[in-house]
């Protein structure tokens, strides 16, 4: 019979404060990024000229899902990064927060074609009016952002 560990407990807690503290700075720039591309985003949904408002809308959005898949990954890297150095696994040195970003960067721009590829097929489907293919990029969207749990904790423990 396994004994009763308070410790376990405390430990849960620290990675919840951890996670809570690394996050503010990681949403307070993707809020800035989001308020000013959302509104190129505003700017181009109401332009009337039609001439440039399509890129604008494509731009605005990827730079948003740019920086929110950053900020998700640098959080989650920063969380894994915090558990895996407390287990003291043979080799493994601590990344820290600033590694975090820097890991977190170095992932979203391995996602970079991916991410691009996924957001010109859900505006392409849009643009058509063809719900499928927009459908089809939101569930293979949802599908990177689950496999990306994994591939971020095994680039954390790899770095």
């Amino acid at each position: 019979m396994s004994q009763f560990d308070i410790s376990k407990s405390i430990n849960i807690l620290k990675y919840g404060l951890f996670v809570f503290l690394a996050s503010i700075p990681a949403f307070i720039l993707a809020g800035i990024v989001s308020v000013i591309f959302g509104a190129i985003l505003w700017e181009a949904l109401t332009a009337s000229d039609g001439g440039g408002a399509g890129v604008m809308l494509l731009v605005g959005y990827l730079a948003i899902v740019f920086i929110w898949s950053l900020a998700a990954i640098q959080i989650l890297a920063f969380a894994v990064d915090c558990a895996v150095s407390d287990a003291n696994l043979s080799g493994h040195e601590s990344l820290g927060y600033g590694g975090s970003w820097k890991a977190a960067v170095n992932i979203t721009t391995e996602l970079a074609v991916l991410l691009i590829g996924l957001v010109v097929l859900m505006y392409v489907g849009a643009l058509i009016e063809i719900f499928a293919i927009t459908l089809i990029g939101i569930l293979m969207l949802s599908l990177m952002y689950m496999g990306l749990i994994p591939y971020v904790v095994r680039r954390t423990v790899e770095a």
